[in-house]
């Protein structure tokens, strides 16, 4: 599946979201403006304005990193899978290897995801 958003990591960029030119033309493209003014008062407080942009920049990277926990949790559902209603009640030690190297492989990406996009060190 091919996405049609705007391809390439985010950033946030002095009130902006931005994305490296797919053309060429420019460094980056502008794909969205935390903004700051509005005649009817409808915006999120100063303090939110940095955060909304951080979190907002980490959009595809959370796409993907949601379409490969899925994918993960997907094979460890298979897995684990039910036979004739009945839940697993065994599983050979390579199973049981691959799932925990899975786990071990994927939640340091996960979390080093979640700390740029809260803006944890």
């Amino acid at each position: 599946m091919k996405d049609e958003h705007t391809p390439g990591d985010w950033d946030f960029d002095d009130g902006f979201i931005v994305a490296p030119d797919p053309a060429g033309k420019h460094r980056d493209i502008y794909i969205a403006e935390i903004v700051t003014g509005d005649e009817e008062g409808r915006l999120a407080p100063d303090k939110q304005h940095y955060p909304n942009g951080r979190l907002l920049s980490k959009a595809p990277q959370l796409l993907r990193a949601l379409e490969d926990a899925f994918t993960l949790l997907d094979r460890i559902r298979e897995t684990l899978h039910y036979e004739d209603g009945l839940p697993v009640t065994a599983l050979e030690s390579r199973d049981i290897e691959i799932i925990h190297g899975d786990a071990v492989t994927a939640l340091p990406r996960f979390e080093i995801l979640i700390r740029q996009a809260r803006g944890w060190k």
